[in-house]
């Protein structure tokens, strides 16, 4: 999307359930991610366990929580939250825009172009 590539670093789009971003490979103005709504925490954890394993980026799209505009359960958002906090140390937690950044900077270093 041009325009969106003019005014923003990053954008999310939809994508494949099961398919993550490829920090050295994904379009940063249309972006994968996926809707949390409806979707078990043991879902959501592995989605992350497995992009975690393939050095993807996952993005997760939440709405209302327990009701409103594709909710999603307080339950599986606090279990999804307590997964997330147990493995600080191995997945990084950070908004679109700072992972973004980084993702910007490493390909620089390594002299990627897309």
């Amino acid at each position: 999307m041009p325009i969106v590539a003019e005014i923003f670093l990053a954008a999310r789009g939809w994508g494949e359930l099961g398919y993550h971003n490829s920090p050295l490979a994904c379009d940063l103005h249309e972006l994968w991610s996926w809707s949390a709504h409806r979707m078990s925490f043991e879902q959501m954890i592995g989605l992350v366990v497995r992009a975690s394993s393939e050095n993807g980026w996952a993005i997760y799209t939440f709405h209302g929580i327990n009701e409103g505009h594709l909710p999603t359960s307080e339950f599986d958002l606090t279990g999804f939250l307590r997964f997330l906090k147990e493995n600080e140390d191995k997945v990084w937690v950070a908004p679109v825009c700072e992972v973004a950044e980084y993702i910007v900077e490493a390909r620089n270093r390594l002299g990627v172009c897309l």
